[in-house]
């Protein structure tokens, strides 16, 4: 990790500091209480923590030794892209849940989350270095298909992660998808999301469609976990948020994602009603 990542990232530590502060006082003040009255169980289809980040981690270690041993595949293959999301996805849900065990049932939510964000991360980079909008466009479906066969051949050799994950990877809606594509590419943000970023860009300068993206899936993985009700003390949203803007805002510079060569991919094209569906 760079130095200026380094400190963009201890800067927006140190505003949600002052900003989970304010909102604490807040609730004191008012009377709200600070967190869920329904306390979260340890576990999630009677699984712990333990047992699933074990299984992330192997999850993880097993895309490493994919790509190891493919040599980092072709440069132009849409596989790159897909093995890309799956490990920083695997990999931020893991770190999330290492932070704060109790988190064990938000990490379907997580994930999804996770996946969400890093497919918009690879398109946005891809956008920012390509000429080639609509390629990028229609380069999606090549790398969700193969995403959705590397967790068929996960589910069919578990049927508890099958089980614990199956809804969270084959139920991503229409819905979900262009949600995240407006506030992870686009940039077109809700007044909350807008009042947000404020608080915690580090400065105007240090600001871009990198940057906010990070912080906004961030604080929405903390706002996930809190769903669940896991009462999360500050330094533990503190460290959530640390760890998954590293995780994302590391991807770009993810050699998956910074070899890739888009002019050299070939692209399937597909009906256009397909890209309405």
């Amino acid at each position: 990790m760079n130095t200026t990542t380094i400190v963009i990232i201890c800067l927006v530590c140190a505003a949600a500091a002052l900003y989970f502060l304010g909102r604490r006082t807040k609730n004191a003040a008012s009377g709200t209480p600070a967190g869920n009255k329904n306390p979260a169980t340890s576990n999630i289809m009677g699984l712990d923590a333990l047992t699933v980040s074990d299984w992330l981690r192997n999850l993880f270690d097993g895309i490493i030794e994919i790509v190891q041993s493919e040599n980092l595949m072709d440069n132009h293959s849409s596989r790159r892209l897909a093995l890309f999301v799956e490990s920083a996805s695997i990999k931020t849900t893991d770190g999330a849940l290492h932070q704060v065990p109790s988190a064990v049932r938000a990490v379907p939510d997580i994930l999804k989350e996770a996946r969400l964000y890093f497919n918009c991360a690879w398109q946005l980079y891809l956008l920012m270095h390509f000429d080639d909008r609509p390629k990028v466009a229609r380069l999606f479906p090549l790398v969700d298909g193969v995403e959705q066969s590397f967790w068929r051949s996960v589910f069919e050799s578990n049927e508890r992660i099958h089980n614990l994950l199956n809804e969270t990877v084959t139920g991503t809606s229409l819905a979900d998808l262009r949600r995240a594509t407006v506030t992870y590419i686009q940039g077109k943000h809700t007044p909350a999301e807008r009042a947000l970023l404020e608080v915690l860009r580090p400065s105007a300068e240090q600001s871009n469609a990198f940057t906010d993206g990070a912080m906004l899936f961030s604080m929405k993985i903390v706002e996930l976990i809190e769903e669940t009700g896991a009462e999360l003390d500050q330094d533990q949203k503190i460290e959530v948020l640390r760890v998954c803007a590293e995780a994302a805002l590391e991807a770009f510079a993810n050699r998956l994602l910074t070899e890739f060569d888009l002019d050299q991919c070939e692209v399937v094209e597909f009906p256009e009603d397909f890209y309405e569906r």
